[in-house]
């Protein structure tokens, strides 16, 4: 899987969000017994489902034939729908379980392909089920960036790291170091604006513990 670079993300964060629907295999490539298919895009219901003829419960793994748009079978697959805004993209989101051939995998996704064609259905760039759950507001920066490392792990010590930046505790420490900063700010911008105060008054106010936290 490529990396997606944070300021991939950041270039994309000022372009509007695309609900055209996207294709990628989530899995490895080469032979396997499962391989795992995700589509994501805006109102799959409605448009990739309804020519697909299945009728999916939110979140829940349904056993399906996936047929080519000829009705030949390709596989038998179990499917799970996860609608927007409840799923990685914020997107309505659909992921297909399919044995893990190859030549069936390229048949289903091009039949998911021909499915999805009149909304313009492409394939994934790499990193851009992530860039979309960014763009969602699923993710944040440091959270897009430790899956990529999650994946590129190679130890358990990197695996842990990654999985408590995913988790957010990175986030959550940068804020209290913004929240920190931007008191001492205004402690100092309050000392300005107050000039007869004496010196002291600043760590009377809190900022030696200010700047301490920071």
């Amino acid at each position: 899987m490529q990396r997606l670079l944070l300021h991939d993300l950041v270039n994309a964060s000022k372009k509007p969000s695309k609900s055209v629907p996207i294709l990628a295999q989530a899995t490895a490539k080469g032979l396997s017994a499962i391989a795992v298919l995700r589509v994501s895009g805006s109102d799959l219901s409605a448009s990739l489902l309804a020519r697909l003829a299945w009728s999916l419960e939110p979140r829940r793994a349904s056993l399906k034939t996936l047929r080519a748009p000829s009705g030949e079978a390709i596989d038998q697959v179990l499917a799970v729908f996860f609608p927007a805004p409840h799923s990685f993209t914020g997107e309505d989101v659909l992921e297909l379980h399919t044995h893990g051939s190859p030549a069936l995998i390229a048949w289903a996704m091009e039949a998911l392909l021909d499915y999805g064609k009149p909304e313009g259905m492409r394939l994934a760039k790499p990193g851009e089920f992530s860039e979309r759950a960014f763009l969602n507001a699923r993710l944040d920066l440091a959270q897009a960036e430790a899956i990529a490392d999650l994946i590129a792990a190679s130890t358990r010590l990197q695996a842990k790291a990654a999985l408590a930046s995913l988790q957010g505790e990175f986030s959550k420490q940068v804020h209290q170091h913004l929240e920190a900063v931007q008191h001492m700010r205004l402690l100092v911008e309050a000392a300005l604006d107050f000039p007869e105060e004496p010196v002291e008054s600043l760590s009377e106010w809190g900022l030696d513990e200010a700047f301490d936290q920071a």
